[in-house]
């Protein structure tokens, strides 16, 4: 007889629970993670074992499957978004489902938020960081490496796996640049410097995206001369095509 399937509603996770259940051993939870508000699937996004460091990346459909001790807490995390996490406390023959809804932080790559507070780069990016330890510390197999380790450099190159860290790693630095960028963008200077209001200093700020390398190295000075420069350039582009394409560096 099969058992019987109900869900379990948690904050941001649904959990399919059955009438079959164990309380010791190991099992392999499956599961989608996707956006709270849209539902679409996100791919990329991290799944660890907070008990044992381990962990996996969802694919393009936000499909997962990891295997864990009972009782451990599963985190679930993606880059721009709050985290979320789980016990697996329960079972059905060794295994369990774990749906997860994860909701957008303040503060993402999507849209800027302009009555907010200046960002705290230096403490969000070493939390992120620590939320994806486990998957920036993989290395790629290469040079001198690969020449030594032939058969790790051709599983790097061909395993699916592999190239979902590497992708990630790509996306997590991109992201990391762009917070950069913004926590040296001071809001309320922008708004005196342009004179533009809610509506058009937002489309502006999505708009303005100045080469990460220039504003590492940038002075005040420089930045703000930068940002009047480009919104004498901003002024002059109709709002559809300030929406959809950013200036080129």
């Amino acid at each position: 007889m099969q058992p019987i399937i109900r869900s379990l509603i948690l904050p941001g996770i649904m959990i399919a629970l059955g009438l079959s259940i164990r309380s010791s051993g190991q099992v392999v939870v499956t599961g989608r993670i996707r956006d709270n508000d849209t539902r679409l699937p996100l791919g990329l996004a991290s799944v660890t074992d907070r008990n044992t460091g381990n962990g996996t990346l969802t694919g393009d459909n936000g499909y997962y499957s990891i295997q864990v001790n009972r009782g451990d807490w599963l985190v679930f995390s993606f880059i721009g978004y709050g985290p979320d996490s789980a016990q697996v406390n329960y079972a059905i023959r060794d295994s369990a489902i774990v749906m997860v809804y994860l909701r957008k932080s303040a503060f993402s790559l999507s849209g800027v938020v302009v009555n907010g507070h200046t960002l705290d780069y230096q403490r969000d990016s070493a939390e992120r960081h620590y939320l994806f330890n486990s998957t920036l510390d993989q290395q790629r197999t290469q040079g001198l490496g690969a020449v030594l380790h032939p058969i790790s450099g051709l599983y790097d190159l061909l395993s699916k796996k592999q190239r979902r860290i590497w992708k990630f790693q790509k996306m997590f630095n991109s992201y990391e640049n762009r917070q950069y960028v913004l926590s040296r963008i001071r809001i309320s200077v922008v708004r005196k410097l342009t004179g533009f209001s809610d509506g058009e200093l937002k489309r502006f700020l999505n708009w303005y995206r100045p080469d990460y390398n220039y504003v590492r190295n940038a002075t005040d000075y420089e930045l703000y001369e930068d940002i009047k420069a480009a919104s004498i350039e901003f002024r002059d582009i109709p709002v559809q095509d300030s929406i959809a394409s950013p200036p080129e560096q």
